[in-house]
């Protein structure tokens, strides 16, 4: 199918809240940005990889991308992005709901029957969402998963299955409403052996307010996620990982100059986003095979 691309770079507006504090005016910049961010193993449009992205929607069920879809081999059937009751189509046209969590659920269509055989699917999922205070999230992280169109499972699709997760940006945008903060997280999945339909699925806390949704797909031989814990770069996690996860986790900037083609995010053994203390356990499990 035709590109219908609206640029998924960083589309950044500026808004200006003031503030009267003590009888001074203080300006304060609020940076509404969409940080999605280009896969980092293939580009849109290759063979048998598919991109969508939505970030304006004018129903609750079966939104078609508004920001571009691309399908190589193309595709006929083209994806869609709903809100589960009880959430709703806002004012602002995102979804957004005031009685409950709700569920945001996108239905991708793969290349099935046209993909090599053997060959699984990388899936990137980018989602953004303003926080609810009270969590300090938008999305529910732990519920972010896929699954087959008739909600069963997929091999490599449960939550604990990601192999990567990454928190893009994080800060204060403008709305109607007042100031807000928006969180931008990016989800990385490998499904074996899988190269059929599926449905991005994740909750959103009450209050959130679902902005925008980007799905990447690759079929794929092999696996093109991170190796957790190979902080190295040499392809194995072993002890001469150690003094390198020490030594990002300490200090990343000497990190990213000793190893400048590693992801420090290789560290996050936990998945959680971020690659810090609560880590090192984990590291230790995988080195130690506990």
């Amino acid at each position: 199918m035709d590109l219908m691309r609206k640029s998924s770079q960083h589309r950044e507006s500026a808004a200006l809240a003031v503030f009267v504090v003590f009888g001074l005016t203080v300006m304060a910049a609020a940076s509404d940005a969409t940080s999605f961010v280009e896969p980092d193993n293939w580009s849109v449009g290759d063979a048998f990889s598919t991109y969508q992205e939505w970030d304006i929607y004018v129903s609750s069920v079966e939104n078609p991308p508004d920001v571009g879809y691309l399908a190589d081999p193309p595709i006929v059937d083209p994806p869609t992005c709903s809100a589960l009751p009880p959430g709703f189509l806002s004012s602002t046209n995102n979804f957004y709901a005031f009685g409950g969590d709700y569920t945001v659920e996108a239905a991708i269509f793969n290349h099935d029957a046209n993909a090599p055989v053997g060959y699984g699917t990388m899936v990137r999922v980018q989602a953004a969402a303003t926080q609810n205070p009270d969590f300090e999230q938008g999305v529910v992280l732990d519920s972010v998963h896929l699954v087959q169109p008739d909600r069963a499972p997929i091999t490599g699709g449960a939550n604990d299955d990601i192999c990567h997760t990454e928190l893009l940006f994080s800060g204060i945008i403008g709305s109607p409403y007042g100031d807000v903060v928006q969180d931008e997280w990016l989800f990385v999945f490998w499904l074996p052996d899988f190269v059929g339909d599926f449905k991005v699925v994740m909750d959103c806390y009450v209050h959130c307010s679902f902005v925008a949704l980007r799905v990447d797909t690759l079929n794929a031989a092999t696996s093109l996620c991170p190796l957790k814990g190979d902080l190295d770069c040499d392809g194995a996690v072993g002890f001469g990982d150690i003094n390198p996860f020490v030594l990002g986790l300490l200090d990343p900037v000497a990190y990213a100059a000793s190893f400048p083609d590693c992801d420090i995010m290789n560290g996050d053994i936990n998945v959680d986003g971020e690659f810090d203390f609560a880590d090192i356990n984990p590291f230790v499990n995988l080195l130690t095979g506990t």
